[in-house]
This record gives structure tokens, sequence and C-alpha cells, in this order.
């Protein structure tokens, strides 16, 4: 990053089915100093579809609180995603606030979907983006996916010859997910493409649903820098 340096405030949210509730549980835990400060995928309800649906129409003032925040520490604020309803169409959406201007929206371009036991499909709620975004923070060109897009290969690659040199991922890995998949994932990521990831999870249980943070940022090596644990908390680290 030729001797660029980077601080990043992570927020590992603890989720309630209370929208107004998470969003004071963000206020009051978001006080930092870093150059950036990012938060999870569907941070402001549980990641479940009717919940989802139901957040919406809380959306501007999620928006707000991430402007706020960016605003209040003069920083970066990855505000996560939150459910977004624009022309009638709900999207797992990203907003980027640079003290206080909107400087990115990213839009999930791969819905998550499982079949097994139970199915589940993102696209009963959500519909797919289809931009990547990229922007630089302090001159240091940054990108961001959301959860189940780290998956697929070729939308870090795209943000990769772009010319990023950190990625980030917001997402919502649920346990049993994240200690198989997790780890794995972001270390790929990062060192096929030779760039920083950070990946941020929530950290609560909802019904069936269960998220246990363990937050990570990986370097262009492939090898882990840091790594949080299952506390909802505010933690930082400089790449």
């Amino acid at each position: 990053m030729n001797g660029s340096k980077l601080n990043i405030a992570i927020l590992q949210v603890e989720v309630s089915a209370d929208v107004k509730e998470n969003i004071e549980w963000v206020k009051k835990h978001s006080f930092n100093t870093s150059d950036v400060l990012i938060l999870p995928e569907i941070w402001n309800c549980p990641y479940q579809n009717d919940e989802m649906k139901k957040a919406v129409s809380y959306q501007e003032e999620c928006i707000q609180l991430i402007k706020d925040l960016s605003n209040q520490y003069q920083q970066v604020v990855i505000g996560g995603s939150i459910p977004y309803q624009e022309n009638g169409k709900i999207y797992n959406t990203c907003f980027v606030y640079d003290r206080g201007v909107c400087i990115a929206k990213y839009a999930k371009t791969h819905l998550m979907s499982f079949h097994g036991q139970s199915n589940y499909s993102e696209a009963d709620v959500f519909d797919a983006g289809d931009t990547f975004v990229s922007f630089s923070i302090h001159g240091i060109k940054v990108g961001i996916l959301l959860c189940y897009d780290i998956r697929f290969c070729q939308p870090s690659y795209l943000l990769a010859q772009e010319g990023i040199q950190c990625l980030f991922l917001p997402a919502a890995f649920n346990s049993k997910v994240r200690q198989k998949h997790w780890e794995i994932l972001l270390r790929t990521r990062a060192l096929e493409n030779q760039i920083f990831v950070c990946g941020v999870n929530p950290s609560y249980h909802y019904q069936n649903y269960n998220c246990d943070g363990h937050s990570i940022v990986v370097g262009p090596d492939g090898e882990i820098k840091f790594e949080m644990n299952e506390k909802a908390c505010l933690e930082t680290v400089q790449i």
C-alpha cells in the first residue's frame, strides 16, 4: 500500500427484533477515532425475511444514522447493509458516507439461497443489484461486497482489476457456516487478488438464527492479521 496506513473500527452489532433499539445500540457503541467505521450486513433487524420486510419502514432513520456518525466522527462510515426500497423494489443495500456526504451505494448482487431440510431464498425479499462499486479513503482505493458475494471469485477479481487495495465485506454468516467457510473464503479472496479483506459479522441469536461474530482482517498474503471473538463490541485495527 505504498506506506499508507488505514485505521479501521469494526462494530460487531448485537441485533434485536426492535429496529429502534438496534439504532440506539449502534449510536451507543460507535465512538472511535479511526479513518473508517464498518458495520455488518443487515444490522438493523434479525436476518429473517418477515423482519427484513418490516425494517424497510425504518430505512430513512438508518441512513440518517450512518450520515450522522460519519459527521460526528469525521470519518468514512461503511454502513453494513439495510433493507432499502427504491422504485418499488427492495434491495440489500450498503450506504457509504464520508463526513456527512454519501460517496457510494452498493446493492448485493448475489442473493443467497439454501435448499436442504428446509428451503430459504433472499430473493423472496430482495431484488439483486447489478453494479459493483469502489471508492477512495485517504487516497486508498477500496471496494464493497456483501456476504454471499464472497463465495464467487469474479466480483472481488473485477474490483481488484479496478485497483482496490482493500475489500470490505459486511456479512451475516450464521455460526455453523461461519465455522466451515468464513475464514477460508476471505483468505482465498485476499490471496488470489493480493488485497486486504475485512469481513464484519454481527453477534446475536434470534429464533433459530445464530451469528457469532469473529470479524477478521486478512492480508494480501492470505494470513489473518486480526480477528475478533464472539462478543458484540467495537474493536480497531490498523492495516
